[in-house]
């Protein structure tokens, strides 16, 4: 039931995965949650969300979805690129989120929306250097998912002072959990964990040895929702302030699944991070917040949800030989 005390939010991004997620968080604290998304909006996990279809590079149409669902926060989740994507994409691609934010910015100022939370990336925007990664630090991205996503927090530091708009940057770990495809380029605990189910063979991207933070979904959720509830601003790292190895993930979901995996390994680009680390002292100090689902559990849940959602993972595999 939707509690008026709490502040509406308009979540563009809505059918991605970590903004999908938050619009469920934000709808079961009692906000009003429109989801906003570019293809058809699927069946949301927030049952009483409003969904709206349509591109934010069209100025017209985002300006009529805000001034109809005039938030109080806007969560800008948009993005075109991925961290593995090819560094000669197409321009016009490369440029689509950010012309996505400008014009959010524009109907939030208009319409008089007080808080953008954007999400920039934790693993990206860093690059390499010394770890763990704090919200001062150089950021120096390989990628140009990395490079966009500081575009994008240079713009919202640039524009949002004239546009009166408090605005709050989270550069966020490796979410993983429920509702994260094991089919996409990047999500690799749902990823290896689907082809555990199914029996099929896992690519080790660089070395065993690679070390990142893992960061269950629903513990992002948490800290959208605390930045909007403190009306937070500024910079913050969100991510389980730990990180795992890629040997440590297969080793607890080889366990939890009950097969030995069948490994083949390829090189990493040289515009993907091997390895990274979060500080995120500053989120457990300013937002009250720390995450709470350990790596097992977490993994545990993202494994019932592949079996209940797809029929493969459903079948007990047979035992997979190691390589």
């Amino acid at each position: 039931m939707q509690n008026p005390s709490k502040p509406a939010i308009t979540v563009f991004g809505g059918t991605g995965f970590i903004g999908r997620n938050f619009a469920a968080y934000a709808s079961a604290q009692g906000s009003a949650v429109a989801i906003c998304g570019r293809s058809p909006i699927p069946a949301p996990l927030a049952p009483l969300a409003t969904c709206h279809a349509f591109d934010a590079t069209d100025l017209a149409a985002t300006r009529s979805v805000v001034e109809q669902t005039r938030p109080e926060a806007i969560v800008f989740g948009i993005s075109r690129t991925h961290p593995r994507g090819a560094p000669n994409a197409d321009p016009s691609m490369a440029l689509t989120e950010l012309r996505a934010l400008e014009n959010v910015l524009e109907a939030a100022r208009e319409f008089g929306a007080k808080q953008l939370v954007f999400f920039s990336s934790g693993g990206a925007v860093y690059g390499d250097g010394p770890q763990p990664h704090r919200e001062t630090d150089p950021c120096r991205p390989k990628s140009l998912y990395g490079q966009l996503k500081l575009q994008g927090e240079a713009l919202i530091k640039a524009l949002s002072p004239a546009l009166g708009i408090r605005t709050t940057i989270l550069r966020i770990g490796n979410p993983y959990g429920p509702h994260q495809s094991p089919f996409g380029l990047h999500g690799v605990i749902p990823i290896f964990t689907y082809k555990m189910l199914t029996n099929a063979p896992i690519t080790v991207m660089g070395s065993l040895d690679s070390a990142k933070d893992y960061i269950f979904i629903d513990d992002v959720s948490a800290a959208i929702w605390a930045c909007i509830e403190r009306q937070a601003a500024g910079t913050f790292n969100i991510g389980s302030g730990t990180t795992a190895s890629l040997r440590t993930l297969i080793e607890s979901i080889s366990g939890i699944c009950g097969v030995q995996p069948n490994l083949e390994y390829r090189d990493i680009t040289a515009a993907e991070v091997a390895s990274f680390s979060l500080d995120v002292s500053k989120a457990r100090n300013e937002l009250a917040w720390r995450p709470a689902t350990d790596l097992d559990v977490g993994i545990r849940t993202t494994k019932k949800w592949l079996e209940q959602n797809y029929p493969l993972a459903r079948a007990k595999p047979a035992t997979a030989r190691a390589k």
